[in-house]
């Protein structure tokens, strides 16, 4: 991902027909980000865009949280999507969101606590 800054000097240097070599060596990057970019540029881009991939465990994110919430182990839960033969994540990627969960739900549960034996 390369910086608004970037972004808008590639477009001028290209404004003023410069190829994508000499707009690389004058920015000091690889003629394929120039490459990347100018695409973008000149279907219609103003600025870069930040994308996230999407996950492969978007389809069972409902599960998981409902998984998470019953107190099951990442590997049970695992286990459990694996019996779909559409699924197709490793169990690090499952143990990773099981873990975040696990740990947004101790964070609310903190915040529940405090605010109890505030009152």
């Amino acid at each position: 991902m390369i910086s608004v800054a970037l972004f808008d000097s590639i477009a001028h240097y290209h404004g003023l027909g410069m190829s994508r070599c000499e707009i690389a060596r004058r920015l000091k990057i690889d003629p394929k980000t120039v490459r990347q970019n100018l695409r973008k540029i000149l279907a219609g881009a103003t600025e870069p865009q930040r994308t996230s991939p999407s996950s492969k465990l978007d389809r069972y994110r409902e599960r998981i949280k409902q998984c998470v919430a019953e107190g099951w182990t990442a590997w049970s839960i695992y286990q459990e999507l694996r019996a779909d033969p559409e699924f197709d994540a490793c169990y690090e990627l499952v143990k990773k969101l099981v873990a975040h969960r696990a740990a947004a739900r101790t964070r609310t549960q903190s915040l529940r606590t405090a605010r109890s034996s505030a009152r």
